[in-house]
């Protein structure tokens, strides 16, 4: 049984643990560490070597192995300088097949493991202050608690709650059965899992429905102060196991600021990396915005909370709750039938267009119509307040964003404070495309100087033999920002696995210079 507890200033303090609590904890002592209470003071915990995961394939099939690549690369050398276009685009599409992000490959599923995981036996809690509460007062997110877990078989997890309450009076009518809580919660595990793997989106491990009982300690955490409404847990909720990320992008915006204070001074060259490494970022969003558009998929919840970090500098994209595909499952395109259906996570970062059809609405509409561009005018508005908060815009009279004049020689600066203008333009029909966004961005950083077939291919070339493999000091080293270098490097490959050969030298090449 679980014995109720109290709040004590720290957190929530458990009750007698019960037996076999004590034997899962015995088993895996040195992964119980009461003192991790805020999501992403430490980093994850790693997993045993006999963790009964189960990759799923990512390289692509016919690909070449990386020692074809490197005799392309070989037999093209000499005569790189005088490759015919034709040899290039194919050099470039045969080396693009072999290409795939440096990041730790991910994709894997928990195997055979089916049902519900039960609190005490299969698993316990690793702190009992949920890693979404900074104090017992403040709460990230508005659906769900996030706990640190050590589960017996599959080792140092997160474990989401979705936050499932109820008026008292309501006596739980229907909210605990399995159609409710499908209709209710099943968008944030279903919506990811239906992707292929994509290594800036998160990946669910295991998702069930279970008893609120040994979480209705948490219920203060969840009603707001004055409340004059009986409100409980309902007896049943979704549960969704992940890994833990070290820290957001909210927080790793925080700790860059907190940084560049104590410094107490900034020159051109620092202020370059700062910008650098910001962009990097930027081009990983779009790349899982890219992802997603692909697959017809509206995340609907984009912001700074949404997008966690590794020490790496890699960024994830979680939170699917509010995810929408823009096609039914046989294809068709999805109708918004009323009001109610044209919403988002956050109502004060809609988009021009979701609040204009929602304030509007009087006849069914496309989603499509509504949300093809919606998220990419979220994401400007949100790195353009990073750009903001560290220095790199400011604003005129009427709120518009400009680049500050002494700033204004540092590179890409003003062409990245031009692309987020145009990615938060009003009308959706002006504003620009994810993958135009990407192309720009991407050349701009890593083919900027170049401008012939020979020049693409000779930068292409160099982008995929450079060494990733390299370890490099954690990205929140930011002092010195040392691990911007292998960052680079890492999303350099990720962008030529993302692009098509044809795409990339039309954006670098001028017009009529990349036709055979």
């Amino acid at each position: 049984a679980v014995v109720s507890t109290q709040s004590t200033g720290g957190g929530f303090q458990s009750g007698s643990p019960s037996r076999a609590e004590q034997d899962l904890k015995e088993r895996h002592p040195s992964h119980i560490d009461s003192s991790i209470s805020v999501y992403g003071t430490k980093e994850s915990c790693n997993t045993a070597d006999s963790t009964p995961f189960i990759k799923r394939e990512t390289r692509c099939p016919d690909g070449p192995s990386q020692q074809q690549v490197n005799q392309m690369i070989c037999d093209l050398s000499p005569i790189i300088q005088h490759a015919t276009i034709a040899a290039v685009k194919s050099a470039l599409t045969n080396i693009a097949k072999s290409v795939i992000p440096p990041w730790p490959d991910e994709s894997e599923s928990l195997g055979v493991c089916k049902g519900e995981w039960v609190y005490g036996e299969d698993y316990v809690l690793v702190s009992n202050t949920p890693l979404n509460v900074q104090n017992v007062h403040e709460r990230e997110g508005s659906c769900s608690l996030v706990f640190k877990i050590l589960h017996q078989h599959y080792g140092p997890l997160v474990l989401k709650m979705m936050v499932n309450l109820l008026n008292q009076s309501d006596h739980d009518s229907g909210q605990s059965g399995t159609i409710f809580l499908k209709k209710q919660f099943s968008a944030e595990h279903s919506v990811p899992v239906s992707l292929p793997y994509h290594p800036n989106v998160v990946q669910m491990l295991h998702s069930y429905n279970a008893s609120t009982t040994p979480f209705k300690r948490y219920l203060p955490l969840l009603v707001p102060a004055g409340l004059d409404v009986d409100v409980d847990m309902a007896s049943r909720t979704s549960f969704i196991a992940m890994r833990e990320y070290p820290f957001s992008l909210k927080n790793f915006v925080k700790k860059f600021v907190e940084q560049k204070v104590k410094l107490a001074f900034m020159n051109k060259d620092r202020m370059t990396e700062e910008l650098h490494l910001i962009l990097l970022l930027l081009l990983q969003s779009l790349f899982v915005l890219n992802h997603l558009k692909k697959h017809n998929v509206v995340h609907r919840d984009i912001k700074l909370d949404n997008f966690m970090m590794r020490h790496s500098g890699q960024i994830v994209l979680i939170d699917f709750g509010w995810a929408v595909n823009l096609n039914n499952s046989d294809g068709s395109p999805a109708i918004a039938t009323e009001k109610n259906d044209i919403i988002a996570g956050n109502p004060v970062a809609w988009s021009p267009e979701i609040s204009f059809h929602h304030n509007s609405f009087n006849e069914p509409i496309l989603f499509s119509s509504v949300y093809d561009k919606s998220d990419l005018h979220t994401l400007g508005k949100m790195f353009l307040s990073v750009f903001e908060v560290l220095g790199f815009v400011e604003k005129d009279a009427t709120g518009f964003p400009q680049c500050p004049v002494d700033l204004a020689s540092l590179p890409y600066l003003v062409e990245s404070i031009s692309l987020l203008q145009e990615m938060i333009l009003p009308n959706p029909e002006q504003r620009v495309s994810v993958t135009n966004c990407l192309l720009s961005l991407g050349t701009a950083l890593f083919f900027h100087d170049t401008s012939t077939h020979a020049q693409v291919l000779s930068r292409y070339i160099n982008i995929t033999l450079a060494d990733t493999s390299s370890h490099a000091p954690s990205i929140t080293d930011i002092e010195t920002l040392a691990a911007v270098k292998l960052l680079h490097s890492i999303v350099a490959k990720q962008f030529i696995a993302t692009v098509s050969p044809e795409q990339l030298i039309g954006e670098c090449l001028p017009r009529g210079q990349n036709d055979v």
